[in-house]
């Protein structure tokens, strides 16, 4: 891979239209180093969730075409796995879908009543706000001042 190449828009690219092939819906791609090593996660979602096949049935399905593109200049670990429950909510396709439903923010800095985290049913969004319903209230969150947002499928889950 040449410098300024974007890896993860690359992939993206490649990666869509086997997806697509196996009925699956790209949720997000990370690629990251851990430690002295990379990991190239691509996070896939259909209805009714995802299993350990259809994971391997898209690892298999890219595996040639991603050794062709070469998008990394150093090697890489390749996984493919469901977002998982507590999945990061990254874009607004992500927020989109989970309007109605419990979510966990998790700020840079505290807010004016100390906490650094907040949950409560996403609401609304758009390009300055995120709008969580809690127990109590109604608020609205600069997204600047949000570190991540998580769905909480699992939250009161035992």
């Amino acid at each position: 891979m040449s410098k300024g190449k974007n890896t993860v828009t690359l992939v993206r690219q490649a990666v869509t239209p086997f997806a697509e092939q196996l009925k699956l819906d790209l949720w997000d791609i990370v690629y990251v180093k851990e430690g002295p090593h990379w990991f190239l996660r691509i996070f896939i979602d259909k209805p009714g969730g995802v299993c350990m096949q259809d994971c391997e049935d898209l690892s298999r399905a890219i595996d040639s075409t991603l050794d062709e593109l070469d998008p990394c200049d150093q090697e890489y670990f390749l996984e493919v796995s469901s977002p998982g429950l507590s999945r990061v909510l990254r874009n607004d396709a992500h927020l989109a879908a989970y309007i109605g439903k419990p979510v966990r923010l998790r700020l840079y800095r505290e807010d004016k009543d100390g906490n650094k985290e907040i949950y409560g049913e996403l609401s609304e969004h758009d390009k300055t706000y995120i709008g969580i319903k809690t127990d109590i209230e109604v608020r609205q969150i600069i997204r600047k001042d949000i570190s991540e947002i998580r769905a909480d499928d699992d939250r009161g889950i035992i």
